[in-house]
């Protein structure tokens, strides 16, 4: 995974705090490589548990920027969809607007929710992203990765086909600190251990990627395309 470092990268989410979980320690990486990261939410966040209170809204935006400044992120698109009603958005005007996004920005790598994920909405984005991705001979894009996220990929795996079996890892160590650094941003969002989106959890995640491969803390990936 470290062919993608020093690259212009997408990271696309559901929600905000999606892209720290599920890409917290490659974002980090990617800006230190010298590399150009962005980041995508399609939603605004907050409405499935606020209705449509703006300060809710507002909070859960702020927590966004100021998380991703953390990682280096380079710039932020934060769309203003329902939170957790993204299966009431026509499939074709999502496709829509992530294609343009993705050819105006020229990315390297996209990466993007797991398409078997308990959450309804993490399935729509990764629909919509796999059409706007399509390695057509025009496409710069060279590799689509889906990424796990706690209390969300482990928890929408019904049977062993949909498993999330990740064939591509990265190297966190250095930056595991950062991605929870990062994560405590949203401290509306975390919870206490054993919840799977408690500090310890998601730091026992990356060990426990980063043991499979041989290091001490990892982000693990799955490949739709590399090429």
């Amino acid at each position: 995974m470290r062919e993608v470092l020093g690259k212009r990268i997408l990271v696309i989410g559901a929600h905000p705090d999606d892209e720290v979980l599920g890409c917290g320690g490659l974002l980090a990486a990617n800006s230190n490589a010298g590399g150009e990261s962005h980041v995508l939410i399609v939603s605004e966040g907050s409405a499935a548990q606020h209705d449509d209170d703006k300060e809710a809204s507002n909070r859960r935006h702020n927590h966004l920027v100021r998380a991703t400044e953390q990682l280096g992120v380079g710039r932020v698109f934060h769309w203003d969809y329902p939170d957790m009603r993204l299966d009431e958005v026509p499939h074709v005007e999502l496709n829509s607007r992530l294609q343009l996004v993705i050819s105006e920005g020229a990315y390297d790598f996209v990466f993007v929710h797991h398409p078997f994920d308990v959450n309804q909405d993490h399935q729509v984005v990764f629909r919509s992203t796999l059409v706007a991705v399509r390695p057509t001979p025009t496409s710069r894009v060279r590799g689509l990765f889906t990424y796990h996220i706690n209390s969300s990929t482990e928890w929408g795996m019904t049977s062993h086909a949909e498993r999330f079996c990740p064939n591509a890892f990265l190297e966190i160590t250095d930056w595991l600190e950062c991605k929870l650094a990062a994560l405590g941003v949203y401290e509306d969002e975390i919870r206490e251990y054993p919840h799977p989106r408690s500090f310890d959890a998601v730091r026992d995640r990356a060990r426990v990627f980063g043991s499979e491969v041989g290091v001490g803390a990892a982000e693990a990936f799955n490949v739709v395309y590399w090429r």
